[in-house]
């Protein structure tokens, strides 16, 4: 069995629809994984085994997603992610509250030698200016006391909110 090989494995992959999540889904299968599960608001047109409607900025979506998957997950991509053009809460929502909640959600359920696997960008590189300020949001656990934690530091996410999404992304 190569390295590389997704046989035998139950994986689930955010956003899955577009862009690097199609492309993500098209390689897994050529990686030999028969055993896919795709959260993504848009059904994808890609080879996946199953599909669950997830609108990962829905805390509620989400727990339903996790309690539909079950465990056993074996490697989880969380690559759903939402352009800057957006609200500022929804963007913070999807590209980390949504990834958070989903990964603590499944990680129960891995086997040991379980993957997870988060797509970042080089837009959160400048997190080490903020580091500070983004420990204090992973601190809270909780989705809505993380919610008015960015509405009272809004100043933070004002200027470029996919960057302080995806500097908190790989923070935390």
């Amino acid at each position: 069995m190569s390295l590389f090989s997704y046989e035998g494995k139950k994986v689930v992959l955010t956003g899955g629809t577009t862009g690097v999540g199609a492309a993500a889904v098209e390689h897994l299968a050529q990686a030999g994984c028969t055993d896919l599960t795709v959260l993504d608001i848009k059904e994808p047109t890609g080879p996946a085994s199953r599909y669950i409607p997830t609108d990962m900025s829905d805390p509620a979506s989400i727990d339903e997603a996790i309690a539909a998957i079950g465990g056993g997950v074996d490697v989880l991509f969380n690559n759903a992610g939402v352009a800057g053009v957006h609200a500022t809460d929804f963007v913070i929502r999807v590209n980390y509250l949504g990834v958070r909640r989903l990964t603590e959600g499944l990680l129960p359920g891995m086997p040991r030698g379980g993957a997870i696997v988060n797509t970042a960008s080089i837009a959160g590189q400048g997190w080490p200016e903020n580091l500070a300020k983004i420990l204090e949001l992973i601190g809270f656990a909780d989705w809505d006391d993380a919610l008015g934690w960015l509405n009272d530091n809004d100043e933070l996410a004002s200027a470029d909110v996919y960057g302080f999404s995806k500097q908190i992304a790989q923070v935390w």
